[in-house]
């Protein structure tokens, strides 16, 4: 399953206006219906452990929802470790393909891993509000 996915990511922001903080930038996909989500979060690995901590409660007390579980690039242990902060921290899980095309992509579209099942994924929220059930 795949699903529209609303991305922060700080350098490239796609939303049309002027310039926003962080922290709108968090709260716009919410206004339409949609999840914030830390996209490619593996890009992050110069970020220390208690630096990545802060920088997720940081997002979470803005108003972010889920982080980007399972990606194209990301390795087993970054799948693994990205699943186990969503645990911790009650987030939402994506995963994507960031098929580009196929001499750019490690991943083939649609051929990503799956999510671990325990992990509520972040269309999960649509799925609920299509049967009309909260």
């Amino acid at each position: 399953q795949h699903a529209p996915q609303a991305h922060l990511f700080q350098r490239r922001r796609h939303l049309p206006g002027p310039r926003q903080t962080p922290a709108a930038n968090l709260r716009q996909p919410g206004t339409q219906g949609g999840v914030a989500v830390v996209a490619h979060p593996a890009r992050y690995h110069r970020m220390s452990a208690t630096e990545l901590d802060k920088f997720f409660n940081a997002f979470i007390a803005e108003g972010g929802e889920g982080v980007e579980v399972v990606a194209g690039a990301h390795t087993t242990d970054e799948m693994l470790r990205f699943a186990s902060l969503a645990r911790r921290k009650g987030l939402l899980a994506s995963r994507g393909s960031d098929f580009h095309g196929p001499d750019e992509s490690v991943v083939d579209v649609g051929r990503c891993n799956p999510l671990p099942p325990d992990l509520a994924p972040v269309w999960s929220r649509w799925n609920k509000l299509l049967m009309g059930v909260e």
